[in-house]
């Protein structure tokens, strides 16, 4: 990168910070510094910066809410693209289009003042729509693929916007196209079904107590840390290992969901890490079951 690169971005607008810190914007507060981190607030804005760094061949990670995502201790010596400033919605009918950095909490919230019924189980998930749509998020039952009509993504192949429909983004269980493919999502559009506002908002609270019943709030965490075992939660086996409140350094199988690990204080991504590899290691002992992780690491 250089000061050309920069003088770029500050042509369009695109708002960057150099030297951040990567902690100060992670739900676990770990991290060390990046070299530099976009904040575009629109699609035109992420599809120049996207264009831009390809051209010039920068190294970059595309990320939204970093509530699934573990941050190394070191530094990152390329470019952080952060989609929480897109957050444009509007709905169509019985169909809602909104930008990738919309939260999920937020886009329930619109919905369902617009009597529009479908995503109440997803509500509690903390993160971005792109970065639900990307790994394919779900809960109770219900997963975001199922309610997506078409999306907006940049193709690094094309280096243009391009639309894909629900069956070219090939969902399956935490995944999709958008997590092995050359694209970058930037808007969506979910297919939803009309309803009462008073049930929709009804059915919202009942799924967050669901959610504060089982699963620790007030302390940072990373969410599921792993995938399911088939129709198993990895919980399950962990907590027959007799894991939960295990701790290495400052983080912690949470004592009221095994599937879970916190930052019960000054965690460092190491001790993550270390925490992650032992559990994976200890449940492959007691069960010959592997383990596989739901979060992404940067």
């Amino acid at each position: 990168m250089n000061d050309a690169f920069f003088a770029h971005l500050a042509e369009k607008d695109v708002e960057y910070k150099r030297g951040l810190k990567i902690s100060a914007l992670s739900s676990v507060g770990i991290g060390g510094v990046a070299s530099a981190v976009l904040f575009p607030d629109s699609e035109e804005k992420m599809i120049f910066s996207l264009r831009l760094l390809s051209e010039n061949n920068i190294k970059h990670r595309i990320l939204g809410g970093l509530t699934n995502v573990l941050p190394s201790d070191e530094c990152y010596d390329g470019v952080l693209l952060l989609t929480r400033r897109m957050r444009a919605a509007e709905v169509d009918g019985n169909a809602v289009v909104a930008e990738c950095g919309m939260t999920i909490p937020r886009l329930c919230a619109l919905c369902a003042e617009a009597g529009l019924s479908g995503l109440e189980a997803l509500q509690g998930i903390p993160g971005t729509l792109g970065g639900a749509i990307y790994s394919n998020a779900g809960a109770f039952g219900t997963e975001i693929g199922e309610l997506v009509e078409s999306v907006r993504a940049y193709s690094y192949n094309r280096r243009e916007q391009v639309c894909l429909s629900a069956l070219d983004l090939r969902f399956g269980y935490r995944r999709s196209i958008l997590s092995s493919e050359r694209y970058a999502l930037t808007s969506a559009r979910l297919k939803l079904k009309y309803g009462s506002t008073e049930k929709i908002l009804s059915d919202i609270e009942e799924f967050k107590a669901r959610r504060q019943s089982s699963q620790p709030h007030g302390m940072p965490s990373l969410g599921s840390i792993f995938k399911r075992v088939g129709d198993v939660s990895a919980g399950y086996y962990i907590d027959r290992c007799g894991l939960k409140g295990y701790r290495v350094g400052g983080a912690a199988v949470s004592h009221k969901h095994a599937g879970f690990i916190v930052n019960v204080g000054s965690a460092t991504s190491s001790d993550f890490r270390d925490l992650i590899d032992y559990v994976k290691e200890k449940v492959y002992e007691k069960f010959a079951v592997k383990l596989i992780e739901e979060i992404e690491y940067i």
